[in-house]
């Protein structure tokens, strides 16, 4: 054995807010563990440390019930005997967006600050995988180490220590910790000593005798045991065998003898036991130096003795599985665990981040008060449902159940939030030069980009008009397109705070119409003009049939009963439902584009398992129904309907699908607009089938593809289509990979991408067409995955959420395009996609702002925006900017107000340089490669 190693013990708790309960339970479980914890170091001056595992928000849970410890807390954590942070909760990386992350981040160090004092090391004991600009995210938050477990293994790391390298060439020291990585410590010294158990010990023993109690009627008997009076009764003559041993298994990883033993699990509390096993393994083993430690002290030591060594350097993100058998598996497929969860919650962000947050921003700069504490309230309740088991969907019905709540607080508060600014920002522009009676409609736009697209819009005329139709114009008296769909009389409600609510009879048209030229940041305002006659040739609805067999509507976008073209594509739905597309500036042609496809499941949700001689079923050559639901000359829509017969589930055995079938149906609604690029599609599916995987296909046709691209956190992400020989992998191989609203697959010279909202998991196929897979739903039966006990899974049996039964909605779009991503618009398409344009219906009024205006410009198209907010300052506008590609870029940023100053910061919005102000509202700035860049803007 090497002599003379420093072994740094770190006591910890691993405590996921919800999982096998849901979280009010588990609050109470904290508040004893936390009183435990706090007179254990009040009282013990041996327990020098301990670690909340690097999150905040178990302290705000803590002090709502015991509001009297705060200062017993800071006390603690100021002399860093209680280490907090960086993090506000640990969420999964690849199911949230990097500007999620940012604020975790930032609200975990406001968290930590008001007690004194924040963790700088980048402990990551969550998330399945690390995502590629991990390293450059902590950077900002001048944190230059990243300690993780899941997504690396001994093949692709033989050594515990080494470089990462993040997408943009950040360097940060890494570790993948040793055997049995953020317990090693638990499972190899203290269970043995304490218990006489070892590792693989997961059986009680009644002869224990530790009071164990049970609830027993039939209300509760489902309940797991609690030992009410748990017993210890040390076994020292293991001690030196179980330190020898651990010492020697570390060893033949470490690049150094400062070795790093953690002590604590999944919602343990502290071990008063601890110092003494440390004090009577240092007799033990004089020529070693055991410490009760710290990760900041750990790491010091660390560096020291790694200084002048030439680490191996990694690069890239992190989801590598378990090859080998000695590292812990990847559990990759919480990916598709509950989707309808990582729809709702890309949702919820693009509102928050997307809309709110600026607009609220923008407001504040035009000299209205900020929401901050409503927005910092959304934050918190979008934060807590992104904890890694929350977002993953791998928790019990109950705790997804309160994450629907929570999701809907979050919009609810965004949505208001949003709309009030919406209307300050009304209030203020100046319409004063039409007449008193005139009506407007206002339409905002989210993006970097100015967009003209067809929307739909539901407006109302007064009913004492009693207009037959109306006109929209713009600024300049241009008639805008329009296309009607209905017109009806009903009552509106009017609110205000200083009367009674009032009622008015209004004609409400729905319609669709060409908004022309919407400002990137910004707004633009229309006219909208009450008429006495139908205008013509408008295009109109054209209800839904029951026969294919319809007439040919002039002037519309349906060309036959199964065609729609517009100025770039055309779109034929062939007979079995799935989609003939031709890009009409290519002549590329796109054909068996989003048939169905399914398969058994006999995993969980953290493994896709296919049930033993499973064959997969699809829709391709099975008869569709096909309808013309609206059609004109500014959208068209066909429905799509299919009858998918599919297994009730699996067998009693769970082995093998069942003989039993039902009947899944499946809707789809196809539109294509006017000027559109891309063809938008909305899948309805009544799911009655359990146990099975759901996913729509499209079949690329670029065999010369190798690598697909996919959206990721402040990245697109490169990937091989080509699999590896897995014959010998310990952990079965995933091939299906995380995405945020884009999947590409191009071949150089075509390229075709598939957008989506919230469907979170492909797959690109090995196959001759290259088809992309898109998960729609994993149906499973709920098991606890990390309680195997004898070769078994410990089951849930009543989870009923997780087979996702009912009707369930999709959305996505097909987008060909030339080139790779980067030569085309696959960022725009997608953002617009999931960001569609707002509309607000106002009157005549006086204000200082134009009638089309950009808050803030960001050019060129290169530079991707991923969050503007005000400062944590509270003096500043915040403006975040990624350049996904792989070449430096010159880009610029104007504000619509002056400047008094400007200044690159960190993400943590801590100066780093300051920028020359142009022409009073510009800067100039760089980007390199995969770069994030953050600006802060002060108004004058």
């Amino acid at each position: 054995m090497t002599k003379g190693c420093e072994i740094h013990v770190l006591s910890n708790t691993h405590w996921d807010r919800e999982w096998v309960h849901s979280y009010q339970r588990v609050r109470i479980m904290l508040v004893e563990m936390m009183d435990q914890l706090l007179d254990i170091l009040d009282k013990d001056p041996r327990y020098k440390h301990y670690h909340l595992d690097s999150q905040t928000i178990p302290l705000e849970d803590y002090l709502e019930i015991r509001p009297e410890n705060r200062e017993r807390l800071k006390k603690h954590i100021q002399s860093r005997q209680l280490l907090i942070g960086p993090w506000y909760i640990l969420p999964d990386e690849f199911l949230v967006s990097g500007e999620s992350l940012v604020r975790n981040l930032l609200h975990g160090h406001k968290v930590a600050q008001q007690f004194g004092a924040v963790m700088k090391v980048g402990y990551t004991p969550f998330s399945w995988g690390q995502i590629s600009q991990l390293p450059q995210i902590y950077s900002g938050f001048g944190i230059d180490t990243v300690l993780f477990y899941r997504g690396i293994n001994r093949v692709v790391a033989p050594k515990s220590e080494f470089i990462w390298e993040g997408a943009d060439g950040t360097r940060v020291l890494a570790s993948r910790f040793t055997v049995w990585p953020r317990y090693n410590f638990w499972y190899f010294i203290y269970r043995p000593v304490a218990f006489g158990l070892f590792p693989t010990d997961r059986a009680y023993d009644w002869k224990r005798h530790d009071l164990p109690f049970r609830m027993c009627d039939e209300f509760s008997c489902q309940e797991s045991y609690n030992l009410l009076v748990p017993s210890q009764n040390p076994h020292w003559e293991l001690l030196r065998d179980c330190v020898q041993q651990t010492k020697q298994d570390h060893l033949k990883d470490a690049n150094t003898n400062i070795l790093l033993w953690m002590q604590g699990h999944d919602s343990s509390a502290p071990i008063p036991l601890v110092p003494k096993i440390i004090e009577e393994a240092n007799e033990l083993f004089p020529q070693d130096k055991m410490i009760h430690s710290s990760f900041p002290a750990y790491i010091d030591k660390l560096k020291e003795a790694l200084n002048g060594k030439d680490l191996e350097v990694l690069k890239g993100e992190m989801r590598y599985v378990n090859v080998d058998g000695q590292a812990v598996d990847l559990f990759g497929y919480v990916l598709s665990a509950r989707m309808y969860l990582k729809q709702l919650n890309t949702a919820v962000e693009n509102k928050l981040q997307r809309w709110t947050d600026p607009f609220a921003g923008f407001c504040w700069a035009l000299g209205e008060e900020h929401p901050t504490t409503l927005l910092d309230l959304a934050w918190k309740y979008l934060l807590t449902n992104q904890a890694h088991d929350s977002i993953g969907g791998c928790s019990v019905d109950a705790v997804h159940k309160d994450m629907l709540y929570r999701f809907r607080q979050c919009d609810e508060i965004s949505e208001t939030v949003l709309q009030k600014s919406f209307q300050k920002i009304v209030r203020q522009i100046d319409h004063s030069d039409q007449d008193k009676d005139a009506l407007f409609l206002v339409v905002f736009n989210p993006l970097s980009t100015e967009r003209t697209e067809v929307v739909k819009a539901v407006l109302d005329l007064p009913g004492e008009i009693e207009a037959k139709s109306l006109a929209i114009l713009d600024a300049d008296g241009e008639e805008m397109d329009i296309q009607m769909v209905s017109k009806e009389r009903t009552v509106a409600l009017v609110e205000q705070l200083v009367d009674v609510p009032l009622s008015v009879w209004v004609d409400r048209f729905t319609l669709h119409f060409t908004a022309k030229a919407i400002p990137l940041f910004g707004y633009r305002t229309f006219r909208i003009l009450p008429k006495k006659t139908i205008k013509r040739n408008v295009g109109s609805l054209i209800p839904a049939s029951n026969s294919p067999q319809v007439s040919e509507p002039a002037g519309g976008l349906a060309t036959a009963v199964n065609t729609m073209e517009n100025e770039h594509l055309v779109v034929r739905i062939n007979s079995d439902g799935t989609l003939h597309v031709t890009d009409k500036s290519t002549g590329q042609v796109f054909n068996r584009l989003g048939y169905f496809e399914d398969e058994g499941e006999a995993g969980n949700a953290w493994l896709h398992i296919l049930p033993e001689g499973d064959l997969r079923m699809d829709t391709l050559g099975t008869g569709a129904s096909i309808y013309i639901e609206e059609d004109g000359p500014l959208s068209a829509t066909f429905r799509i309907e299919f009858a998918l017969r599919l297994p009730i589930g699996l067998d009693d055995r769970r082995k093998r699908r069942s003989e039993g079938q039902v009947d899944c149906r499946i809707i789809s609604y196809v539109t294509l607009r006017k000027g559109a690029r891309r063809v938008e599609i909305k899948t309805r599916v009544n799911n009655q089938a359990r146990d099975h995987r759901l996913r729509v296909i499209f079949s690329t046709g670029l065999a010369q593809a190798t690598t697909s691209c996919a959206e990721g956190q402040f990245d697109v992400v490169e990937r091989p289509i080509a699999h590896p020989d897995t014959s010998n992998w310990a952990e079965r191989p995933m091939f299906d990979y995380p995405q945020r609203s884009f999947v590409d697959v191009s071949d150089g010279e075509h390229g075709l991408a598939i957008l989506n909202k919230g469907l979170t998991e492909y797959e690109v196929r090995e196959d001759k067409d290259h088809s992309i897979a898109l998960t729609l739903m994993r149906c499973f039966r709920f098991q606890l995955c990390c309680r195997n006990v004898g070769g078994r899974w410990l089951e849930w049996e009543d989870q009923p959420d997780s087979q996702m039964q009912g009707w369930h909605e999709f959305e996505y779009a097909i987008y060909p395009h030339c080139g790779r991503w980067t030569d085309s618009d696959v960022f725009a398409q997608a953002h617009g996609f999931n960001l569609p344009l707002r509309l607000a219906q106002c009157e005549q009024h006086q204000g200082v702002l134009p009638k089309a205006l950009s808050f803030l410009t960001i050019e060129p198209k290169e530079l991707v925006s991923s969050g503007i907010k005000r400062s944590e300052s509270g003096e500043a506008i915040i403006v975040r900017v990624f350049n996904p590609t792989s070449e430096k870029v010159k880009g610029r940023i104007e504000f619509f107000e002056p400047l008094r100053s400007a200044r690159l910061v960190r993400l943590d919005e801590q100066p780093v340089e300051e920028l020359k102000v142009k022409e009073g509202n510009r800067v100039e700035i760089g980007a390199g490669p995969e770069k994030i860049v953050t600006v802060e803007m002060t108004p004058a």
